[in-house]
């Protein structure tokens, strides 16, 4: 029989639920373990023998690239002897040096190196001051060089070493490349009689071009124009450059002498870089004449040249 629901029995109620415990608190989020990373790290660490570091990369990229260049073709060191030409002896020594740490013995960096004839370039110039320029050619050198870093490590430093050896004299001149025929100096110094001249470089890098355009990507257009007016100024200033100026062939052109009169003119050399460096003495006052002084027109003066005769003194 059906019940009205009003008449149906009711259920006894149920008795109450204990309490639940409380709930422990959470660990804080950790990166799950990597036993297998750490395995082939400890497998490769034992294969090698050490942990590889920057400067143990840099020597396998040095045994990596003889095998792989031609002998022609193969970065070399960047240390070069200054001379005039393969018959003289060298005026001294310019090199690129990395160091590891403050410890380490600096050695030269591998470049790749492309070089190019007197006679197949243009001559360059730079200015000495804002109404004068000087016009300069010579063997010029294009060198390339790649450095490795891991990350949280420091990079090696490098620095400029100049070197001349006794009685001998250059300048060296360090800059940007402007464009294929200018050069701007921003330093100079005049390496003398076994003075040592050591330059450190400080590197910066600059985002590659796609970081580049990922990163203006939001600004503004008028902020995007400034930033690429600016990138476009630093790429222009990214190409150093390193100019060494023998002085004893400067000075015999200047002075009007013939080549290699003041080779084995040691005093009167000396004498000669005195007068100009510190006396700032004009050349035309030191400049060998040809003609004798009263020579020219009529007359029983003479026109003929006088040979040059080496003095050994400043007259």
């Amino acid at each position: 029989k059906l019940l009205h629901p009003i008449l149906r029995p009711r259920r006894p109620p149920s008795p109450p639920s204990p309490p639940r415990p409380p709930r422990p608190p959470r660990a804080p989020l950790r990166a799950p373990p990597q036993p297998s990373f750490q395995m082939l790290r400890k497998q490769l660490v034992d294969a090698i023998g050490k942990h590889v570091t920057p400067h143990d990369f840099s020597e396998y990229m040095v045994y990596h690239n003889r095998k792989l260049f031609h002998g022609d073709y193969a970065p070399r060191p960047f240390s070069y002897g200054v001379r005039r030409t393969a018959n003289h002896s060298p005026e001294g020594t310019l090199s690129i040096l990395s160091r590891q740490s403050s410890s380490a013995i600096a050695e030269p960096i591998m470049t790749l190196v492309s070089r190019e004839e007197t006679a197949a370039t243009p001559p360059m110039t730079f200015p000495i001051s804002a109404a004068a320029n000087v016009t300069f050619n010579g063997e010029r050198y294009l060198h390339a060089h790649l450095l490795h870093t891991f990350s949280g490590t420091s990079a090696s430093t490098l620095e400029i070493s100049a070197q001349a050896r006794q009685f001998s004299s250059m300048m060296v001149m360090v800059g940007t490349i402007s464009s294929a025929i200018s050069f701007e100096p921003k330093y100079a110094a005049i390496v003398q009689n076994k003075d040592e001249l050591t330059i450190p470089l400080e590197l910066s890098t600059i985002p590659t071009p796609k970081e580049f355009k990922e990163a203006v990507v939001s600004i503004s257009p008028k902020q995007q124009a400034f930033a690429k007016m600016f990138r476009s100024m630093q790429l222009a200033s990214t190409l150093f450059g390193v100019v060494v100026v023998q002085i004893k062939p400067a000075l015999e052109q200047i002075l009007n002498l013939p080549p290699d009169s003041l080779t084995k003119e040691l005093r009167l050399t000396q004498d000669l870089m005195e007068l100009f460096i510190e006396y700032q003495i004009p050349t035309d006052l030191l400049k060998y004449d040809t003609e004798p002084a009263g020579g020219g027109g009529g007359g029983g003066g003479g026109g003929s040249s006088q040979p040059y005769r080496p003095c050994g003194e400043v007259p």
